[in-house]
């Protein structure tokens, strides 16, 4: 599949959908914005793949956290973002962990989240290294350096962590600096561990 201008929305709820779609239309005026109820239906879309993908955490049937790691390995330049109405770490942590670009709950203020998708289009549409600024999470790190942890926990160099958020390795490495600080630690396996201990991994 070659990637086109198409944002899919995969969410069995159609309100939902139709809510996500219009917002969207206001920033990606130049893209075919679709919805499907199930991840197999956007999958036998013939000879196009999204430049974004949306996908609800829970629909019923799928196995969402091996549908993920499937996904990934086969379209790893594709950003798939999960918007669910769960709030747990532990779902947001195991759609990192299984390749997931970002996790966002449908609870956040709706300008918030389209600012966040915003910024993943622009990034997959220009190739540009865009950066939003995450709100502070827990121990002072923010959302993204959590992600970020996650993914060092993983195994993932600075290189291939930048690839899978969709920034560049610079900025990765600065936010491993700052990680660093804040937790007082001096290496990776130190600062995986500290992840471990907080209930992060």
């Amino acid at each position: 599949m070659q990637a086109g201008k198409e944002i899919w929305i995969i969410d069995d709820h159609q309100l939902f959908s139709a809510g996500m779609k219009h917002l969207l239309n206001s920033v990606a005026a130049h893209h075919d914005i679709k919805c499907f109820n199930h991840p197999n239906s956007a999958m036998s879309e013939v000879g196009v793949m999204a430049s974004l993908v949306i996908m609800d955490f829970y629909i019923p049937g799928v196995d969402t956290l091996n549908w993920i790691s499937e996904f990934v390995k086969s379209y790893p330049n594709t950003p798939l973002v999960i918007i669910s109405s769960s709030i747990s770490l532990i779902d947001k942590k195991n759609c990192l962990l299984a390749g997931a670009t970002a996790y966002y709950p449908k609870h956040s203020p709706p300008e918030i989240t389209l600012e966040r998708l915003k910024l993943h289009i622009e990034r997959n549409t220009t190739g540009e290294d865009v950066e939003l600024e995450f709100p502070v999470c827990q121990n002072n790190l923010t959302a993204r350096q959590v992600e970020i942890l996650i993914q060092v926990a993983r195994g993932h160099s600075n290189k291939k962590i930048a690839k899978i958020l969709g920034v560049s390795p610079e900025t990765v490495k600065s936010h491993i600096a700052t990680i660093y600080k804040t937790i007082s630690c001096t290496t990776r396996d130190e600062a995986v561990d500290w992840a471990r201990e907080k209930g992060f991994l």
